[in-house]
């Protein structure tokens, strides 16, 4: 799987995740980012890879997500995205 997401948000300095096992499971308070998986900016994510992150506006404003890169392998690899804080909330993509 391959993953650049662009979060947006209004202000503030971009900030780097780079989604890995220490990341996995937090829950990040920001204004924008990009978020990687465990392969960084250039490399592949390791084997195995099964990670969960959310993120929170630093505001009362919207949050907006931009997929710039994006790929999974059918019937192997899924991304999935909530409208809430877990994932018991729905369903977005």
């Amino acid at each position: 799987m391959v993953l650049f997401l662009l979060i947006s948000m209004t202000g503030g300095a971009q900030t780097i995740f780079i989604l890995n096992d220490s990341l996995s499971g937090t829950t990040q308070t920001i204004c924008n980012g990009v978020l990687y998986d465990s392969g960084g900016p250039s490399g592949s994510y390791q084997p195995g890879d099964n990670d969960t992150i959310t993120f929170c506006s630093d505001s009362t404003g919207c949050m907006q997500l931009a997929f710039v890169t994006f790929d999974v392998e059918s019937s192997y690899e899924h991304f999935i995205v909530y409208d809430g804080p877990n994932t018991l909330a729905p369903v977005l993509s």
